[in-house]
């Protein structure tokens, strides 16, 4: 999710698994894949020395919305549209998304922590991206939120991962079609991501129809 694509009210996963509370905050949900992956994690995690365990996971959309309706009185939607999501445009939403914290370590700074290293180098072996990494806040419209990995599957995180680039960058590139061929990037952009042939084919497929809705998921 991000603020051009969303998930509806009626949008709730229908396989959600508890995760146990050796890993977990009590009360964690994740949809079975995610949760199994998510497991076997933790447990690398530990055996490594750099344990860890989910703080945040599936998030409903009556929750997401009240939560920021609370974010919203006390800084305003500007700053509650920096620092949360309105309700549907929330990873959490999907069941696939999980924040973690830091067993020993010092969460101020995740970043600086053993923790953060080993998930850096093994969380995409798991099938989980970065979400939100620091330097590329200006793409995915986040301020940094490097706690937060999204399930993705194996095969798409390890090639998330060696791109380089956000799942966001990834997504208009690798997975979507463009619905509108003015949102094709420059030729420089392109030649600088290494996705060339890519683009090529993505511009056969692009149309002059609108851009997908905010509704689209």
């Amino acid at each position: 999710m991000n603020k051009r694509y969303c998930l509806d009210a009626s949008y709730a996963p229908t396989d959600l698994t508890d995760i146990t509370t050796e890993y977990a905050a009590s009360g964690m949900q994740l949809r079975k894949v995610a949760a199994d992956a998510f497991l076997n994690m933790a447990k690398a995690s530990l055996q490594n020395g750099t344990p860890f365990f989910a703080s945040s996971t599936y998030i409903s959309y009556e929750d997401q919305a009240s939560y920021y309706k609370s974010i919203s009185s006390q800084l305003g939607s500007s700053l509650a549209d920096i620092y949360s999501e309105r309700a549907g445009y929330s990873d959490h939403q999907t069941g696939m998304a999980v924040n973690i914290s830091a067993t020993y370590e010092d969460n101020e700074n995740i970043t600086s922590t053993k923790v953060y290293e080993w998930l850096q180098k093994n969380c995409a072996d798991y099938g989980f991206i970065l979400r939100y990494p620091d330097a590329k806040k200006d793409i995915t419209d986040k301020q940094s939120e490097p706690t937060h990995l999204l399930y993705v599957g194996k095969d798409l995180a390890k090639k998330i991962n060696d791109s380089n680039l956000t799942y966001d960058e990834y997504y208009l590139l690798y997975l979507s079609t463009w619905y509108d061929a003015k949102e094709i990037p420059a030729s420089d952009i392109i030649e600088s991501t290494g996705c060339n042939d890519q683009v090529q084919a993505q511009k056969t497929e692009a149309s002059p129809s609108p851009s997908p809705s905010a509704s689209a998921s």
